[in-house]
């Protein structure tokens, strides 16, 4: 934006000077440029009257022949031309100070709309070049709006959306992902944000004591919940108590400290994005997503009129199941019961209810009838999970509308039975971004 405006001036400057880019004038409109040359002539003749003169309103192609037959006769020492809101405006000689004095207040002009224009996207620039941690809870919308709204448009594919953020914002920390795997989603109860302070206000966490300054400080004795200042405090606030807790648990010593993208304890939890109503897996920005064991996942497909509770009753022999809509007559239905699926593929499989089809995971996606991934010795239940390199053509799960949607609070229920515990290997800081690709990100939209 700042090269478009730099543009603009120059061509200002050169407006006046000689050259062989006229157009000639259609027949249709010579007595309007005529008219108007000859209003500009009489305007010049006199000494006194009126400091400028407007001419009628006209289309751009219009005033492009105005100007031309005007520099041919007169220069920038003879009168000043301006264009407000598409209508010239014709003013006669300044003196030199006057021009200096009208040049810089053109440019004052130009340099606040220019800031204004640019607005917020300054402040996440900031933000990015300081390579600071940036903190967050179920961060992962509010992610993608600030890089469509204050950097680009967010990419069609999914693996350049991630070396997108990871560019801008080299060092993430989710806090509800914190939560979601060991050692903390044994001491945290529920992972609403609310509830997650409560948690970390009480024994074994320690809150860090933060002293209010100015009119409008937030204290943890406040609630304003869903006001985003206070959201952002308690976040951070959690976040430091959440650190510390995860610390002493691995014998570092925190004193207390603020959480940074160096500090050792927290490897396994930066930039992991926790994804809602997906239990047991997440977005690595560092390397590819884990894969996760789909052999207790059944693609169904059945009548339009049924609903939610006719799939659970239909699985409730095997011990109930997690139904992720794809549309009003296909859904996944993940067993609870894991052990249940061999069960499943023998007796429901091949004798589904007339109008219902159950297949497999893999066998929709033409993987065969097996998992695909190796099981390592002791299995998940000692919280091992193999990991893949991620599908870019995952199908997308919507849920149905006749369904009443499920609050955040819901997820907790299903910690229990499914976690996002996942053991990573000693985590390597990707190569950051050199400053020009960091710069083409905050390239503002031209049509301010």
């Amino acid at each position: 934006m700042r090269t478009k405006l730099d543009e603009a001036r120059e061509r200002r400057k050169s407006i006046g000077e000689k050259n062989n880019s006229f157009v000639e004038c259609p027949p249709e409109h010579v007595d309007a440029v005529k008219k108007a040359v000859n209003s500009i002539t009489e305007f010049l003749s006199t000494t006194h009257g009126p400091v400028e003169l407007t001419l009628p309103p006209t289309n751009g192609f219009i005033r492009k022949l105005i100007y031309q037959e005007v520099w041919k006769r007169y220069s920038n020492d003879d009168l000043r031309i301006e264009t407000k809101n598409g209508i010239m405006v014709v003013k006669r000689p300044a003196t030199v100070e006057e021009k200096a004095e009208e040049e810089k207040k053109k440019l004052e002009d130009e340099e606040s709309e220019l800031d204004e224009a640019i607005g917020f996207s300054n402040v996440i620039r900031l933000i990015s070049h300081s390579r600071k941690l940036v903190v967050g809870h179920n961060m992962l919308l509010d992610l993608c709006h600030v890089l469509h709204r204050f950097c680009e448009p967010l990419p069609d594919s999914y693996r350049e959306f991630k070396e997108l953020l990871h560019t801008v914002f080299p060092y993430i920390l989710d806090t509800k992902f914190m939560c979601s795997i060991r050692p903390l989603n044994e001491a945290v109860p529920s992972s609403v944000l609310s509830h997650l302070l409560a948690t970390v206000s009480q024994q074994p966490f320690q809150l860090l004591e933060v002293e209010p300054e100015g009119e409008h400080a937030y204290t943890t004795l406040e609630e304003k919940e869903h006001e985003a200042g206070f959201d952002a405090y308690i976040t951070g606030t959690i976040a430091i108590a959440l650190s510390n807790h995860l610390a002493k648990s691995k014998k570092v010593k925190s004193a207390m400290k603020l959480p940074s993208a160096t500090s050792p304890h927290l490897g396994s939890v930066i930039n992991r994005l926790y994804l809602m109503k997906v239990i047991d897996c997440y977005i690595d920005l560092e390397k590819d997503d884990p894969e996760q064991n789909r052999d207790a996942v059944f693609h169904v497909t059945f009548p339009e009129e049924w609903k939610l509770s006719d799939l659970t009753s239909m699985f409730s022999p095997y011990g109930g199941v997690y139904v992720s809509w794809i549309d009003s007559r296909t859904a996944y239905c993940s067993l609870h019961d894991k052990a249940q699926a061999v069960n499943v593929m023998k007796q429901l499989v091949p004798s589904a209810p007339a109008g219902v089809t159950v297949a497999t995971y893999y066998a929709v996606h033409n993987l065969g009838t097996a998992s695909p991934v190796k099981r390592r010795s002791g299995g998940e239940e000692n919280g091992n999970r193999p990991k893949r390199k991620h599908s870019l053509s995952q199908e997308s799960s919507l849920k149905r509308p006749s369904v009443d949607p499920i609050p955040e609070e819901s997820e907790d229920s299903e910690k229990d039975t499914q976690t996002k515990d996942h053991p990573r290997k000693k985590r390597k800081v990707s190569k950051s971004p050199t400053d020009d690709t960091r710069r083409k990100l905050f390239e503002e939209n031209l049509d301010w």
